[in-house]
């Protein structure tokens, strides 16, 4: 059986034999990634102007190669280097949820979380983002970090928004 591991949120989950996926690491410039992955599978549309002025921290991305039958789903990620470890764990967890959700596998990171936490609200249910930002949390809880350096590394309503989901608020 084939597996993705997802090293941040701590699962290897099985994936389907058209899907691949790829943790491309550290970059130091987001839409520049993004533009070569989009050259590299012939992708249309190309990358949109927004991400050029927003550079966010890190990105998902999903590509299709290959002829049907046979297409291949590729599912990247890639961030930048996080002022702290906890930034990085955060972002990492937060593309990884993203990947987990183009690969249509949330229900295991969901069984994940409710084993450790009280989950308050069904995750699918959640939009992406904020489903995003509950991996996140998550992973930055299962590895000790204290709900107040949660606060600290990602100082939004996001985040106290994704506390409150895992039962923390």
């Amino acid at each position: 059986m084939k597996t993705a591991k997802f090293e941040i949120l701590g699962l290897e989950i099985p994936i389907g034999k058209f899907q691949e996926y790829h943790d491309d690491g550290l970059v130091l410039y987001i839409p520049f990634k993004a533009e070569e992955l989009s050259e590299t599978y012939a992708s249309k549309g190309g990358i949109p102007p927004c991400l050029y002025a927003l550079n966010p921290s890190g990105l998902a991305v999903s590509h299709e190669s290959g002829i049907w039958p046979f297409k291949t789903q590729h599912v990247h990620i890639f961030y930048k280097k996080g002022v702290c470890e906890p930034e990085e764990f955060y972002v990492r967890a937060h593309e990884e949820t993203h990947a987990i959700s183009m690969l249509g596998k949330l229900g295991f990171l969901e069984r994940a979380i409710k084993h450790k936490l009280k989950l308050k609200k069904r995750f699918r249910s959640l939009g992406e983002e904020l489903r995003a930002n509950v991996g996140g949390a998550y992973a930055l809880l299962s590895r000790g970090f204290s709900v107040d350096q949660i606060r600290e590394t990602r100082p939004a309503d996001s985040t106290d928004i994704a506390l409150q989901i895992l039962g923390l608020q």
